[in-house]
């Protein structure tokens, strides 16, 4: 339920105060639960500034003091005042609310809206983790030449980062009319106001309103930006690019870190000075100029050294520069986000995957970080068996945490055990080639996302690093009645188990030094901890039980260190790039059944053949329609 607040700025009598309102801009920043605080900026005659009282539509109001930010004039010489009003303001619940602005009047000199009301409104998204509306900053009255393709950039920035698109407000929402009329319509095209001027009179002034649209989620919530154009004739000075849109709109600072920003203006006629001043600085903002005296160029220097209370906040603010000799007028636009680094690694929190932790700014994912490949395992090694390689099923996915230089601090192994099709228990454990155990500094484990554990390196393994997950697969697939087997037979449709081992290193590695995914997991005998089965060609660890070598179906090559084939070349344990689940074999069905290609792929030792797991024969694979089983329980 959205509920409407009346957000008034209220002037006591409009008949004896005229017509003095030129500009206004509102909006919110969440300071912490349902607290917000709100900004109004405001443009009015110089002689006359509105007290005004705000409204919150709860039964509170309050008038705010006010702070001048500087004094203008516009192309004709009449004086305005730039005002600032900030308050705070408790709402009861988290709701969406519409805060709006409405008093009179404006301008009696406007062609569109003379002596009407004017009419703000701003959104306040309550519901969700939105911490503020976007802020742009505007000069009140903007020149426009006139017979002229006029081009402006609308400065606009979300502290959340949130998408913004900007649009000419409706007639209801602005209470303005109609927008200027000349031959070519007034139009936004992306962050640009565009107007060809064709048509229209030096000294006409027109009300615009635009709408700022925040997209967050399936939401869309507004703001509006009100302002003058005003027609004049002539060139205006002009902007000399110093620096790209990146480094003017969208800057990103530290609270205690100066931020510096360059711009520089030169008038269209020659040896013609300019003047400089800054439209809704942040509080503390500072600019200097200087002028070249070859050229009259005015090059300024804006300085703000952000405080704590700035954290989290957006700033847009402008600087107006005005000819000496003309009167025209440029504005040149600047955006400022002062971020938190929380964690204290250099690294602002919305670049920083990991805002808490400052060993890890961002993360990389094998094999993409929603996807999951599938591990698969035939476990009557050195016997064939039935080869059906379902005896377990794992899917997979690991992520990386990279510190600044981009080197690995701590790693999350994901694995869901998805089937076991056999009537032995097993264990399931991974070794990490790369690592050693002076390396790390803790390991955990959580089993479907419960608290976590300390996990132990495996004795028996001098400094290597092997992890054992479980050593008794019959106790977390426990038979039901009527199934033998676990998401192995026809009918069967149950969640996985989930395990997640989380590594941290002590010192950072690179995951070339750490070793070639997906490292080397293996399975084993709950009774017979030596009899390993890994994938092919990958080392047994130091407590397999080397005897097993060559006996039975197993036709390894040790001293090639070929290890875990058959005969015919067929690997006991497979690694599946599936980047999904994958439709393991029925129960008791020999995989070359029903994945035929794998003969020659094997034969080909993976040269050819590489997507035989892609295409099975339907009656021979396991319930392809389940997807349970990408859950865990």
């Amino acid at each position: 339920m959205k509920c409407i607040i009346i957000f008034l700025l209220f002037i006591f009598s409009f008949s004896s105060f005229g017509t003095h309102f030129r500009y206004g801009h509102i909006s919110w920043k969440r300071l912490q639960g349902n607290n917000v605080e709100f900004t109004v900026v405001s443009a009015w005659r110089t002689s006359f500034i509105s007290n005004l009282r705000l409204y919150f539509g709860d039964g509170t109001s309050v008038r705010p003091s006010y702070t001048v930010l500087n004094n203008y004039l516009d192309y004709e010489g009449e004086s305005y005042t730039i005002v600032r009003y900030t308050v705070e303001h408790t709402y009861s619940s988290s709701s969406l609310y519409t805060a709006y602005s409405s008093s009179c009047c404006r301008i009696s000199t406007l062609e569109n809206a003379a002596d009407d009301p004017f009419y703000l409104k701003t959104e306040v998204d309550l519901t969700n983790s939105n911490m503020g509306s976007p802020v742009s900053s505007i000069v009140p009255i903007l020149q426009m030449s006139t017979n002229a393709l006029n081009v402006v950039e609308i400065p606009v920035l979300d502290p959340d980062g949130d998408d913004i698109s900007i649009r000419m407000a409706e007639v209801l929402e602005s209470r303005i009319s109609e927008y200027p009329i000349s031959t070519y319509p007034l139009y936004v095209d992306g962050n640009f106001l565009k107007w060809d001027t064709q048509g229209t009179s030096v000294g006409d002034k027109y009300a615009v309103q635009l709408m700022l649209e925040e997209k967050r989620g399936s939401e869309v919530n507004v703001n509006a930006l009100d302002f003058i154009l005003e027609i004049v004739t002539g060139s205006p000075p002009t902007i000399i690019e110093n620096l790209d849109s990146s480094e003017k709109l969208g800057v990103k600072a530290l609270p205690n870190t100066e931020v510096t920003l360059k711009s520089s203006a030169q008038d269209s006629v020659s040896n013609s000075g300019i003047s400089a001043k800054l439209v809704n600085s942040p509080a503390g903002g500072g600019l200097n100029c200087s002028e070249v005296d070859s050229t009259k160029r005015l090059d300024c220097e804006f300085k703000w050294t952000p405080s704590s209370i700035n954290q989290g906040r957006s700033y847009s603010f402008n600087i107006l520069y005005t000819s000496s000799n003309s009167g025209l007028q440029i504005q040149d636009s600047f955006s400022i986000n002062v971020e938190n680094d929380t964690d204290g690694d250099g690294v602002y929190d919305s670049e920083d995957m990991d805002p808490l932790n400052e060993d890890v700014v961002n993360y990389t994912y094998y094999p993409s970080e929603t996807g999951l490949n599938t591990l698969v395992f035939e476990d009557m090694w050195p016997k064939v068996g039935d080869y059906d390689l379902n005896d377990m099923v794992l899917y997979y996915n690991y992520r990386f945490g990279k510190n600044s230089d981009n080197n690995i601090t701590n790693i999350v192994l994901s694995y869901k055990v998805a089937a076991t099709g056999a009537s032995q228990s097993n264990g399931f454990g991974v070794k990490i080639p790369g690592l050693s155990r002076t390396n790390i500094s803790s390991t955990k484990i959580s089993k479907n996302k419960s608290a976590s554990l300390n996990l132990s390196i495996e004795d028996g393994h001098g400094d290597d690093v092997v992890y054992i997950l479980f050593d008794k697969s019959h106790l977390i697939h426990p038979k039901i009645e009527g199934k033998n087997f676990y998401n192995t037979e026809v009918g069967d449709c149950r969640k996985s188990v989930l395990y997640e081992v989380t590594i941290e290193l002590s010192n950072p590695m690179t995951l070339s030094d750490i070793g070639t995914l997906p490292f080397n997991p293996f399975i084993f005998a709950s009774d017979q901890r030596g009899r390993e089965v890994h994938l092919r060609d990958h080392l047994p660890t130091a407590l397999a039980d080397m005897s097993l070598f060559n006996t039975e179906d197993d036709f390894s090559l040790e001293t090639a260190e070929k290890y875990y084939r058959t005969i015919r070349n067929l690997p006991f344990a497979i690694n599946l790039s599936t980047d999904s689940r994958w439709n393991h074999p029925k129960e008791q069905v020999d995989i070359v059944l029903a994945y035929p290609r794998i003969i020659p792929y094997a034969n080909s030792n993976g040269v050819t053949d590489k997507d035989w797991f892609l295409v099975g024969d339907n009656d021979k694979v396991w319930n392809k329609n389940c997807t349970t089983i990408l859950n865990y329980k």
